[in-house]
């Protein structure tokens, strides 16, 4: 699969779980003395009665958790493309360590087999290792 079906279903279980859990909290519990009358049942004035609208709160909290989870996957897809920008910029500098190190391979070989390098000789050469900041000599 590729990863951009994999972030879709991962995000489509969270906002569904959360969709869910919400569901399962606005499911009204009834009572005798919390009952609304039924749609359509006229009051004393003549004024028709309608039911309160007790699933606006849990819908509120559920659009509350759903902002709250874009929000997070927003940040966590902000921080992977943070993340890959760091490991592109690596694999840039270990490509450019790899051509200075053949280069001076090369420079190697081309100054034994001219003579100027005895094999195993390596006077007035000076090494220097850098890892980091940090530099040996």
């Amino acid at each position: 699969m590729h990863r951009k079906a994999l972030i879709a279903i991962a995000v489509g279980s969270i906002l569904g779980g959360a969709a869910y859990a919400a569901g399962e909290q606005s499911a009204p519990t009834s009572s005798p003395d919390s009952q609304a009358p039924p749609a359509g049942v006229t009051g004393v004035n003549g004024h028709s009665v309608t039911p309160g609208n007790s699933s606006s709160q849990s819908t509120t909290a559920a659009d509350k958790q759903i902002a709250r989870d874009q929000r997070d996957i927003a940040h966590d897809q902000s921080a992977i493309r943070d993340y890959q920008k760091d490991v592109r910029y690596d694999q840039a500098k270990i490509g450019q360590n790899q051509a200075e190190i053949r280069a001076d391979e090369q420079n190697i070989r081309a100054e034994e087999h001219a003579g100027a390098l005895v094999p195993g000789q390596l006077e007035g050469v000076e090494l220097v290792i850098r890892v980091g900041a940090d530099e040996f000599l």
